[in-house]
C-alpha cells in the first residue's frame, strides 16, 4: 500500500526529529528553502519497498535527483549510498561524525566518477550539489 502525500510528509518530518536532519541531508548536502528534504525509498516501491522509516533516507531534492542519476550511470555507487542510508537507519540516532566521514569519502568518490564520465554541464551541476 502506498501512502498519500500528507502521510509521506508526516513520515519525513518524523524522520527529521529522529535523525535531527536540520542542516544537511544524508549525503551531506545543505538543506535550503529551494532545496528541501524529500523521502528517498532505499528499496524502491516497485521492488517491494514500503513507506516506512526503515526504508527511507532524507535527501534534498537535488541529492534525490543525483542518487537516481547514479542509479542509471553507476549502480555500484548507487548501492554504496543506499548501504550508508541503511546503516544510518539502523542506528535510529542522529548521524555521527564517523558516519559523516564515510559520507564525505563517498561524496569524493562520486565527484571523481562524475569528473571522469560526465559532460561539463553535468559536472558543474553535481559539484554544486555536493559542495
Amino acid at each position: 500500500m502506498s501512502l498519500d502525500k500528507s502521510s509521506l510528509l508526516y513520515l519525513r518530518n518524523a524522520m527529521k526529529l529522529i535523525y535531527q536532519s536540520n542542516e544537511r541531508d544524508w549525503m551531506g548536502v545543505y538543506i535550503t528553502r529551494n532545496n528541501p528534504l524529500t523521502f528517498h525509498h532505499i528499496r524502491k516501491k516497485e521492488l517491494g519497498g514500503h513507506d516506512q522509516i526503515e526504508n527511507g533516507a532524507l535527501l534534498t531534492k537535488a541529492s534525490h535527483a543525483l542518487i537516481h542519476y547514479l542509479e542509471e550511470v553507476n549502480p555500484d555507487l548507487y548501492l554504496m549510498w543506499n548501504a550508508i542510508f541503511t546503516s544510518i537507519n539502523q542506528t535510529k540516532k542522529p548521524i555521527s561524525k564517523e558516519m559523516y566521514r564515510l559520507i564525505e569519502n563517498l561524496k569524493n568518490e562520486t565527484v571523481r566518477f562524475i569528473s571522469d564520465t560526465a559532460n561539463q554541464r553535468t559536472l558543474k551541476m553535481i559539484k554544486k550539489i555536493l559542495k
